[in-house]
This record gives C-alpha cells, structure tokens and sequence, in this order.
C-alpha cells in the first residue's frame, strides 16, 4: 500500500502536514520525495502549506503577541538565538517589561545548540496549529494561502483520477479523436434509476448539512478568536493600570 492511501481520508492531508512540519529538514525532503514518487499534486500542496517559524514571524505583531503569550519563556529565550536581529526587535515589542528581562536572563544563561533551536521551532509550530485547529487563529484572513479546505481530500483525489483518465486509452472509451471520453458510463438496467435518485437526494441532504455545520464551525471559531483578542487587550489594560 503506497505511503499516502492512508491519508485520503477526511483530515489525512492535515495529519500528514503536522507530520511533515515537526520532522527535521533531511527526515522532511525525504518524506516530500516518497509522496512525490506516488502523487506529485499531494507533495506540491504539502510543501505549500506547510507552516514554518519565519513565516509565523513574518505576521502581524498582535498575532505574534498572542502565539508569544502561549509559550514559555525558555522557549522564547531559545527561540531568540535562531532569530535575526529584526525579529529579535519584533518580538521584544510583545513582552512585557518583567517578561523581557526573564526571557533576557534566559537568553544570556543559554547556548543551545542547533538541534535545540530546530526542536523549538517545532513546538512553535506544534502550538500554532493548535490554535488554528482550536479557531484561536484563522489562516483564511491571517494567511489565506495556508488555509485548507475542508474536503481538499476528496479534491486531491479527483484530480488524480482526471488525470489517470486522461492518460489511458482504452478502446472503447476514447472519441474518434483518440480523447478520453469520461462521459460514458456502464451500461445498467432502467430498474436502478429509482434507487439511484433515491441516493443522490440522500447525497444531496448530507452535502447540505455538511455545509451547515461547517458554517456553525466558522461562526464558532470567530467568537472564540475575538473573546481571545478581548482577553488579550483587558490583561494589557490592567497591567496598564
């Protein structure tokens, strides 16, 4: 069974992407060329949506101040040694005066080594994924190009199938032309017709609270990000105080 079969089902592709995400770069390219090796459109995605530390850094500062206020302070310290200078000024704006001189102790008292600063970008990621699945973030508006759709699976799976269409040329499913035609189907009785529509309305209902749920979901998660913001801004007001 090829790598990849175990994840068509629904939240495969996103449990093969945090897979990806928290492997080291060797162990990560030579995950990407097996996916390749069996379908190139799911290791193209793959790398497309894959998040990494610059990118997260490369966000608006009152995101990176809600990700930096969910992580320790060793781990910011350790984090910092990895980071440019301009990072380094970025992140320092999100702390407060008593969290910066903490997280400057730790960073002064430490030397990681490269192994540990790669580990830490790994929990970084691990914990922005966390508060994507929880709707703490939203990629569709914060990074719209890493947003993933909810049946990108089933997707993924019909654009291979087009695909493998396409390219056989069996006899008595091509035009005169030599082009597949995916238009012809099986050869059935008239009998089946009724239990066909019956399926396709249950199909139809199931598609449609699919949809409903999905918007439920949206709805939900925007609440829960803008109580977040609130909570945020009302800790910043009395520190303030």
């Amino acid at each position: 069974m090829a790598m990849i079969d175990r994840y068509r089902k629904s939240g495969g592709f996103l449990q093969l992407l945090m897979l990806l995400e928290t492997c080291g770069p060797s162990k990560q390219e030579k995950f990407l060329e097996i996916v390749r090796s069996e379908d190139p459109r799911w290791a193209d995605l793959l790398k497309t949506k894959m998040i990494d530390v610059q990118r997260i850094y490369s966000w608006p500062e009152t995101t990176l101040s809600e990700i930096i206020g969910t992580l320790q302070d060793l781990t910011v310290a350790t984090a910092l040694h990895g980071a440019s200078e301009e990072v380094k000024e970025k992140i320092h704006k999100q702390l407060t005066h008593s969290r910066r001189r903490k997280i400057d102790d730790l960073f002064e008292t430490s030397a990681p080594s490269p192994g540990e600063i790669a580990t830490t970008h790994m929990k970084i990621i691990e914990t922005v994924r966390k508060m994507v699945q929880d709707g703490y973030l939203r990629l569709e508006k914060l990074d719209p190009e890493l947003a993933l759709e909810d049946d990108i699976e089933d997707k993924l799976s019909k654009a291979t199938l087009l695909s493998d269409q396409s390219m056989s040329t069996p006899s008595s499913s091509t035009t005169e032309s030599g082009i597949p035609n995916i238009f012809e189907v099986d050869e059935k009785p008239a009998s089946l017709s009724f239990d066909g529509a019956s399926d396709q309305q249950r199909n139809l209902e199931l598609a449609t609270l699919k949809k409903k749920l999905t918007e439920l979901s949206k709805e939900n998660a925007t609440l829960r990000h803008d109580l977040s913001v609130a909570k945020n801004k009302l800790e910043q007001i009395k520190k303030i105080a």
